[in-house]
Order: structure tokens, then sequence, then C-alpha cells
């Protein structure tokens, strides 16, 4: 797994901080970097976690896994998949992330693969920045619709760097792409350890190339 605490293992209080760090980096309304902060939340002294009405919910969860890493991916796992409380976080949800990261690499090409074959475009870069710059994005689309999970455009952010023309270029009046642009921008930290940039980029221009018309 990735290596993204040297702390070994982990107390209630130490879940409560760890959870209010996934929670507040997740947050767009807050500019919060878990990473920044070693996955440490602000203010989470004893006092304040011996009044917490959810502490039973942070006594269960460190019993549960008492290594600081799992709490931080158990975390991960949940806010990608749409919870925000931790009484609405659950095993399955983890456990679901755990087996998309054993295969993360077939589901890249084959998901690459059908971005590619069902595009309307004849460039990369039409299928990332659209022509009218009011548009969801083409790859945003295809995860509206299921097509393609959010997994896939991290990895294609961590070869590209595509979301930072998005974010400077995309206007986005509901907010329905930012949204999107920065859960992705969020979770690139936590699967860069994951993957080789090299092989990934090599997957893409291969797949690019050998099923796009040109």
């Amino acid at each position: 797994m990735i290596n993204l605490s040297i702390d070994t293992s982990t107390s209630p209080i130490d879940a409560w901080s760890t959870v209010t760090a996934m929670s507040l980096h997740f947050n767009s309304e807050r500019d919060y970097d878990a990473f920044k902060f070693s996955f440490k939340g602000p203010r989470c002294k004893r006092e304040t976690f011996e009044q917490n009405k959810n502490r039973f919910q942070f006594e269960k969860l460190a019993r549960k896994y008492p290594y600081r890493n799992d709490i931080i991916l158990y975390s991960l796992a949940n806010l990608l998949s749409g919870e925000k409380w931790i009484g609405n976080f659950t095993d399955s949800a983890y456990d679901k992330w755990k087996a998309k990261m054993q295969s993360v690499e077939y589901t890249y090409k084959e998901e690459m693969k059908t971005l590619i074959e069902q595009s309307p475009y004849k460039t990369f870069d039409e299928m990332i920045l659209p022509k009218d710059l009011t548009d969801v994005p083409y790859i945003y689309k295809m995860v509206q619709g299921g097509n393609v999970s959010i997994e896939t455009l991290t990895i294609l952010n961590i070869i590209s760097s595509y979301t930072s023309d998005l974010q400077s270029k995309l206007t986005d009046p509901l907010g329905i792409s930012s949204e999107l642009t920065f859960k992705i921008r969020k979770y690139t930290p936590f699967l860069r350890p994951m993957i080789d940039i090299k092989k990934y980029a090599e997957i893409t221009r291969t797949l690019w190339f050998t099923n796009a018309e040109i």
C-alpha cells in the first residue's frame, strides 16, 4: 500500500484527527492539504474529542484499523464514494477501493480504450478541453455516464496535469466541472506513488495512436 504515514499505530483521538484531516482535504470550501499537515486535523484536542458525539465511531475505527495508513485509505475510499460523515463510512467502500487498486492498470487500459474509441474528437486535447469553454469536458461526461472511473482520470492527470488547464480556462457557472476537477486534484497525490508514470504515459500514447482516428 501507499506509505502515507510513518505512524504504525493509532488511538481513537488519532483516528478522529486523521478522518478530520481527510474530510477537510476533500472539502472544496476549505483550502486544506492533509499531506502538508501530516494527516492531522486542526484543533483536535483531547478535551474536544471527549465531547464529540461521534466519539464511539472513532473508538471503533481505531480498534478495527490500528494502523494509521489504513485509516487514511479507509477515509479516502469513503470520501471518494461520496460519503462525508463518519457514521456513513463502511468497510465495504474500503474493500471495493482496495479491489480497484489491485486491477488499476487493467482498468486504466480498458477505460482509455473506451474514451478513445467512443470519442467524437480527433485530437487528445479536444477530449479534455472543450472548444466551448462553458461545456463539460468529454472525459468528465464519460465519468458522469459511468463509462470511466475517477481513478483513470486521476492517472491521466498525473501524466498530463490537464486539470490545471481546465481550472484556468473553463467557465463553469454551475460548478459541474470544477467539482470533479477539485476531486481529481485532491486524489492525485494519493495515486501518484502507486503508479509508474513513464509506464502509464507509454500505455496512453500506444492506445491513442493505435485506436484514434488521426
